[in-house]
């Protein structure tokens, strides 16, 4: 399992990159697909960023209207935010009308706490659905992530420990298991 796409937050606000800051990083970063990760989902911010950014997906949050995807000519990531609370019933309700424009859904969970409770209920709608799990990846949850049938990992690269620094020691993990797996 290799790397094929690399998001960035882009657009207006703190901690997104600009157009000029995004074109830098496509410089030296080749190989994959480029996501623009945009929290604004309205039909002006979406547009905006189609014309300044050179991006292979746009990645969108739910909730946003579905005919604000419509007229999107890129593939499409929505991202999804679990709770904890849901059902397989009602999420496949929630996801359902995405369907026609969305590429891949990327689910994620608000906290640690409730990754382990939603990981098979996650695993049951990638059944039906494309999905790219985005908690719980952790090395230790690798044998049952790489069985399940989900169509991806979506790997965070973590906080800053100060400005320009990293701990990648457990994101270093997670990749080794996977060229190993």
């Amino acid at each position: 399992m290799g790397a094929t796409l690399l998001g960035c937050p882009v657009g207006d606000g703190d901690g997104r990159l600009r157009s000029a800051e995004f074109e830098a990083l496509t410089q030296w970063v080749k190989g994959v697909g480029l996501v623009g990760e945009l929290n604004a989902i309205d039909q002006e911010s979406v547009q905006r960023v189609l014309a300044d950014y050179a991006l292979d997906y746009l990645q969108v949050r739910y909730p946003v209207a579905p005919d604000i995807l419509a007229d999107v000519n890129l593939p499409l990531l929505l991202q999804v935010r679990l709770e904890g609370d849901e059902t397989v019933a009602s999420l496949s309700t929630l996801l359902a009308p995405y369907v026609p424009y969305v590429q891949y859904f990327l689910v994620e969970a608000t906290t640690a706490a409730v990754t382990s409770d939603l990981a098979p209920m996650v695993h049951q709608l990638a059944v039906q659905f494309p999905i790219l799990q985005g908690f719980g990846v952790v090395p230790e949850c690798l044998p049952q992530l790489l069985g399940a049938p989900i169509k991806g990992l979506a790997l965070q690269g973590g906080v800053e420990l100060r400005p320009g620094y990293k701990d990648y020691e457990e994101l270093a993990m997670v990749l080794e298991g996977l060229t190993v797996g």
